[in-house]
């Protein structure tokens, strides 16, 4: 029994390193049979590692299953999913809707409450893993970045279809505005979830060369950078560069702010930002790659900014109508398994869509908590890591359904379960100081 803890991490951790690849993967094999099953895989490990860990717990740690429940982060996290699942009961989507909307909504706070666990009753294995997190994240944020860029660089555009992606998977290639600029998204299901995952190893590198004033943390800092860059997402790069700067900002000395240069170096990335902002609006090189608008364009055809500003619109109209929600699988990603699919552009409205106002309240109260511990525990640069991420998670929850990408949350979440759930400790080792 002394060795279930430790099988229990070892699945954890594979299933967390499985996920910025299992797109790939998973779309490889179904080609040849059982596409959904092998796309739900790793969820249903998750599910399964979660079962079998509270029966453990029950059995042989009530004391650590008694502590879990003295977090609020973890009573909001599990008052959330009482929601979820007893909308499913009035719900009106398909079955598979409601199954779909369950899982994805619910996955991340498992993993999270997983790692969490994990980490009370496995502790030294969790601190050597982070100890090496930090250069794990900076090279898969590499491999990743150089994945995307031969992909919009070198590779034919269909060069993915002999893997089995297509109609009824995932798109081969994705362009700007149907023209032949393409968008990298690597081993991940597209662009947005591509370049919103590598926010993670952007800001570890960004740390590497904060602490050490690292030539390789430099050079990876680039690197996945010009990954982001190639994915044409806006909103990661919105996203990326808040992170960047709240990471800056937590680890700059309090007396800075009152200094001269400090205040004219924002002012001036503020100036550089609106002028490249009005730069991209006359280059047609910008507006393409920034605004996804193209030259020559039929003006009949409605712009992806129109699409998002419709879509947004509708939802509104939605939970004005039903401000009590409409159930699991009535909106968002989930529905397109029900003849109707509702997409907002919006992971919050869809929340409220969903699950009404009490659902939206109960799941910012979870995260809001899980990121107040993450800033108790800011001395360590992991943490910090993790907490200017989530900001910019949050910032992309406005524009898409960011929370839906399985590979993201899951990775962040059971991580920051497991910085959670660690009591703090000091790194006797260079690598451990990286990520404390």
């Amino acid at each position: 029994m002394k060795y279930i803890p430790r099988i229990f991490s070892w699945w954890l951790l594979l299933v967390v390193l499985a996920m910025p690849v299992w797109p790939f993967f998973s779309t490889w094999l179904g080609s040849f049979g059982g596409r959904e099953v092998w796309k739900s895989l790793l969820t249903i490990i998750l599910a399964v590692l979660m079962v079998a860990g509270m029966a453990y717990l029950l059995v042989k740690r009530r004391d650590v299953l008694k502590s879990l429940f003295r977090h609020k982060l973890v009573w909001c996290a599990s008052a959330f999913a009482v929601l979820v699942l007893g909308s499913v009961l009035f719900s009106a989507a398909s079955a598979e809707a409601k199954v779909a909307a369950v899982a994805m909504d619910l996955r991340y706070f498992l993993v999270f409450i997983i790692g969490l666990a994990l980490a009370k009753i496995d502790a030294p294995f969790w601190r050597n893993v982070l100890a090496k997190m930090p250069t794990a994240f900076i090279v898969m944020g590499v491999v990743l970045a150089l994945i995307g860029l031969a992909q919009v660089l070198f590779l034919p555009a269909d060069f993915l279809t002999i893997f089995g992606y297509g109609d009824g998977t995932i798109a081969a290639s994705v362009s700007i505005d149907q023209t032949g600029v393409f968008r990298a998204f690597a081993t991940l299901r597209g662009p947005n979830d591509y370049a919103a995952f590598l926010i993670l190893p952007l800001i570890f590198a960004l740390a590497r060369i904060w602490q050490k004033r690292s030539l390789w943390g430099g050079l990876a800092l680039i690197v996945v950078a010009a990954g982001l860059f190639a994915s044409s997402s806006r909103s990661a790069w919105l996203a990326a560069g808040l992170a960047a700067t709240l990471f800056v900002i937590m680890k700059l000395p309090k007396t800075i702010y009152k200094t001269k240069r400090f205040w004219c170096t924002v002012a001036g990335v503020v100036l550089l930002g609106v002028t490249a902002l009005i730069v991209a609006f006359s280059n047609p090189f910008l507006r393409l790659h920034i605004l996804h608008i193209r030259d020559g364009r039929d003006v009949t055809t409605a712009t992806s900014n129109e699409d998002h500003a419709s879509s947004v619109q509708s939802s509104v109209d939605r939970v004005t109508s039903q401000p009590l929600g409409c159930g699991a699988g009535c909106s968002g990603p989930a529905s397109y398994y029900d003849q109707a699919p509702k997409i907002s552009e919006n992971y919050y409205l869809q929340i409220v869509e969903e699950y009404g106002w009490l659902g939206l309240a109960l799941w910012a109260a979870a995260v809001t908590l899980i990121a107040k511990e993450l800033w108790k525990r800011r001395e360590q640069t992991s943490h910090l890591v993790f907490l200017a991420a989530l900001a910019g998670y949050l910032v992309i929850g406005l524009l898409l359904h960011v929370f839906v990408d399985e590979p993201l949350t899951v990775t962040w979440f059971a991580l920051a379960g497991v910085l959670i759930g660690l009591p703090a400790w000091k790194s006797q080792s260079k690598s451990a100081k990286i990520s404390g």
